[in-house]
């Protein structure tokens, strides 16, 4: 295969990796607007985001999983097998290295949570990215934001990054080489340069759990873990005074956010312990 043939070959590749993310980006939004013209909605688009926003992105997730499963199926595969996620019955100690990735992912989601609100960034560098993450827990639908955050994201995020996406890429690139693109392209679906950044180091990790484990249910635990920090700062700061009992002081804050970074170095090198080597 001459230079120009690899070049076209891998951009075919990479071009196919992203139909799923792409149907994933988009299926709220076109939903959304269906669900406005049904109901000859009138307001502003910001205020029906608001006020059922969370339960587009909810149906869309399960329509999204359903289509996939569906299309499975009709190639004669088995879904579970093409998406490298496998669901069997743990022992003791692959029950607790599951709680250790739900661990790290909380304490890295703690450690990034108490910087952006303790550290003074530039209002620039946070942007919208930031406001629309606030808006998912604004509306009147919190457990189904919850749920839809803490569960169903992270699950469709990692059937998409980490099983079709990364499987596609190593028909064709190293492993190096899938594993980087997959981390730019989970990098710049976080829009903000600053979440781009931590989410392109976050991208890596997953990667790397997912090939070492062969299973991507170990991304799925530490990507879970990483959203529950959110959660629970949501569900705190809609408990009225109880939220000046755990955000009232800014070096409250500090203090978790060096909880959580202590916590998560502790966590990584246990996992990585557990692997027994550095490299992929």
């Amino acid at each position: 295969m001459t230079r120009q043939q690899k070049i076209w070959k891998g951009t075919g590749v990479v071009l196919s990796s992203l139909r799923p993310m792409l149907l994933y980006l988009f299926l709220p939004g076109i939903l959304m607007s269906m669900g406005m013209l049904i109901r000859r909605y009138q307001g502003s688009n910001d205020a029906f985001i608001l006020e059922s926003g969370n339960f587009y992105s909810f149906i869309s997730m399960l329509l999204l999983l359903w289509y996939f499963e569906r299309s499975s199926r009709k190639k004669g595969q088995i879904f579970w097998d093409e998406i490298t996620l496998y669901l069997r019955r743990p022992d003791r100690k692959e029950l607790r290295f599951w709680i250790v990735c739900l661990l790290f992912g909380a304490s890295s989601g703690l450690f990034l949570s108490a910087l952006l609100t303790a550290f003074p960034f530039p209002k620039g560098l946070l942007g919208a990215y930031t406001e629309r993450s606030s808006a998912i827990f604004s509306g009147r639908d919190l457990p189904l934001a919850a749920m839809t955050v803490g569960i169903l994201a992270p699950l469709t995020e990692e059937i998409l990054f980490r099983g079709y996406m990364l499987n596609r890429l190593l028909t064709f690139f190293s492993v190096k080489q899938s594993v980087v693109i997959c981390g730019v392209i989970f990098a710049l679906c976080h829009v903000n340069p600053l979440w781009m950044l931590y989410a392109f180091g976050m991208g890596l990790f997953l990667c790397w759990i997912a090939l070492k484990k062969d299973n991507i249910l170990y991304s799925v635990f530490v990507h879970m873990g990483f959203n529950l920090p959110s959660v629970a700062i949501a569900v705190i700061q809609s408990a009225g005074p109880v939220r000046e009992w755990f955000f009232g002081s800014r070096v409250l804050i500090v203090l978790y956010g060096i909880i959580g970074a202590a916590s998560g170095r502790l966590l990584y090198r246990r996992i990585r312990k557990e692997e027994g080597e550095t490299g992929w």
